[in-house]
């Protein structure tokens, strides 16, 4: 079964991965707007961040889970499949059995948590800050000048 699109489909779905695979006692669920003011505050309380994307270029929010740290679990559909390659988090089938059984995944290892955090947290300090991607223009702007390019 493939997630549906929409917010309350998503909540829909997402309660459906824990009834029929997760088992969690107590899920909570977070409005965007209500996001995007305290985002901060919840990832670092989170173990790590879930994105069911079925369709998306590259997740800002993965991003900003790296910089604080935190693993994420991503689709196959969010265009960063770095994140695995690095041991920053998982990439699974954006599907509802392949977001339950990364979920699973990512909560059997919890003492791995950790590290996979810091992996993804390098890589976004070293390739995502806009100090990084500043120095990289700055780079080739003076090249192109010097060259008269």
């Amino acid at each position: 079964m493939t997630l549906k699109v929409g917010i309350s489909s998503f909540l829909k779905s997402f309660h459906e991965i824990n009834y029929k695979h997760l088992y969690l006692k107590k899920i909570d669920t977070f409005h965007a707007y209500f996001i995007v003011l305290k985002l901060g505050v919840i990832l670092n309380a989170s173990l790590f961040l879930t994105i069911p994307s079925r369709q998306e270029a590259m997740s800002i929010v993965v991003l900003e889970s790296g910089i604080v740290g935190k693993p994420v679990l991503i689709t196959d559909q969010c265009g960063f499949n770095e994140v695995e390659q690095i041991g920053g988090g998982f990439v699974v089938p954006a599907t509802i059995d392949g977001i339950a059984a990364g979920i699973k995944k990512l909560l059997d290892s919890k003492s791995d948590l950790r590290s996979m955090g810091l992996n993804l947290q390098k890589l976004v300090r070293n390739n995502f800050l806009w100090s990084t991607a500043a120095k990289k223009y700055a780079s080739i702007f003076t090249k192109a000048i010097k060259n008269k390019i």
